[in-house]
């Protein structure tokens, strides 16, 4: 009797899921999407000491700075992905003892400044499409102990093209009818919405998960 019962409500699910199942995801095509956000850390520790048999004051410090900045724009004639970033670290201690057991003084910094470009071009939407874009970084780095050592880095790397097609992103459009399904299952919706206004409704999930809200 329990193996009847889960077969028809199998049967029933799978029943229920068939509301919009003539819905093609691949006709849902992405509003016209910018999007920007700015991530920003910062964060610093150390600690200092003094000691009544000595004059010296032990410390040790840290602390780093990262800036990430992305956009992302996407339009029927052109998709774009930008993004730049800034990040500064550094350490300085004087509590590191050689091997006859003196303090010395250690200090480092790292620097890194990088930006990445990828923009596609639509001659027409859909089509053919020139790429441009590229990434550009600049990195250096500095210990210092009893010597200094450095060491710096800059890398250009453009990229330039010519392509054909569009990938979209059709993630909104099954969840428009996954609750689509899920309303009618549980009797919120008595009228059967048409493909265009299936995407017209993911449309509008694509646009407000693209918005950034405060409180």
């Amino acid at each position: 009797m329990k193996k009847l019962f889960c077969i028809l409500l199998c049967y029933c699910s799978l029943c229920q899921a068939q509301e919009y199942a003539d819905y093609k995801l691949s006709d849902y095509k992405l509003p016209d999407i910018k999007r920007s956000s700015l991530d920003f850390k910062l964060n610093s520790d150390g600690s200092f000491a003094t000691h009544e048999t000595s004059d010296n004051t032990v410390y040790d410090i840290k602390g780093a700075i990262d800036a990430t900045f992305n956009r992302y724009c996407t339009t029927r004639k052109f998709i774009g992905d930008q993004s730049a970033r800034i990040y500064f670290a550094g350490f300085k201690n004087n509590s590191t003892r050689d091997e006859n057991g003196e303090n010395y003084k250690q200090s480092n910094l790292s620097t890194e400044i990088s930006y990445m470009n990828d923009s596609r071009f639509y001659i027409r939407p859909n089509t053919w499409f020139w790429f441009v874009g590229g990434d550009v970084s600049f990195t250096y780095y500095q210990n210092k102990v009893k010597e200094t050592e450095k060491d710096l880095g800059i890398l250009i790397r453009p990229k330039l093209g010519l392509g054909w097609g569009r990938i979209e992103r059709v993630q909104d459009a099954r969840q428009a009818v996954y609750l689509l399904d899920k309303f009618s299952d549980y009797g919120l919706m008595k009228k059967h919405l048409s493909n265009e206004e299936v995407n017209q409704f993911a449309q509008l999930i694509s646009t407000v998960k693209n918005k950034r809200f405060f409180r």
